[in-house]
């Protein structure tokens, strides 16, 4: 699989996230550095069954300074391959390469229907289980198993890890190092929308009570998320006015499926 893009795009930074979370194994080609050659897009182009103006980048600043807009449709095929290959900005990005599948564009249920995903599996458990990471040593927590239950859209991933992962997490290139206002460090990945710390100043979250949560988190499918009483007994501890309204979601949650048998 040949995943085309240039790195600096927000887009594509997010199709590539989307590749990580499905686990999909590809090729990074940057075409900024790399460009298609003219056989190359005529392949892509003819594969992908799209009419050929669909490859050219028509927000982009040099499609406007060419005048694309007015110029396209005097231009041949031939001429057009040629302009792409000449001005790789001038390229729709980001373009993925699988089998014979050629799609242009980062659109996410397309993509998840060539990767052979469902579009509407919980992208929790998708970008978890894409982490890799050893089941002893992790938990979701937070808002992530009301997410999962469908009691509420979950914004981000909070990972509460031991020690030993967070040293090993840390010494990987997409992870970024920062320190909360009470000290205590983390890793961020801003694209895939995860926090993950092992320890904070605030109740429930001493070394020995993460480790309790670790141990004793639920498995859904595959993925290890902290349970529903340590979740409930944190929010009622912590008090704030959001976790008061999941308290009380979560009350009731309980409450239908206890009376439900």
């Amino acid at each position: 699989m040949k995943f085309y893009c240039y790195k600096k795009c927000s887009t594509c930074k997010k199709a590539a996230a989307f590749l990580r979370a499905h686990n999909a194994t590809f090729e990074m080609i940057d075409y900024t550095e790399q460009p298609l050659t003219v056989a190359e897009l005529r392949q892509y182009w003819r594969a992908s069954g799209l009419p050929l103006k669909k490859f050219f980048n028509t927000s982009g600043m040099l499609y406007r300074e060419l005048d694309m807009k007015h110029r396209l449709a005097t231009l041949t095929e031939d001429d057009q391959l040629a302009l792409l290959a000449a001005h790789p900005m001038l390229v729709k990005r980001p373009i993925l390469v699988t089998g014979q599948t050629v799609l242009v564009g980062f659109d996410e249920t397309k993509w998840a229907e060539v990767l052979g995903g469902d579009s509407n599996d919980n992208w929790i458990i998708r970008t978890v289980k894409a982490l890799n990471v050893p089941t002893p040593h992790y938990a979701v927590f937070g808002s992530g198993l009301l997410d999962v239950w469908g009691l509420k859209k979950a914004n981000d991933i909070d990972l509460v890890v031991t020690k030993e992962l967070f040293d090993v997490l840390a010494q990987g290139k997409n992870w970024e190092r920062f320190t909360y206002p009470d000290g205590f460090p983390g890793l961020k990945d801003s694209l895939r929308k995860i926090e993950v710390f092992y320890q904070a100043d605030m109740p429930f979250f001493s070394r020995e009570e993460v480790k309790h949560m670790i141990d004793n988190a639920i498995e859904v499918e595959g993925v290890n998320f902290v349970n529903i009483g340590d979740i409930l007994a944190w929010k009622r501890a912590r008090g704030r006015e959001k976790d008061v309204r999941d308290v009380e979601l979560i009350e009731k949650f309980l409450q239908g499926k206890k009376e439900r048998g």
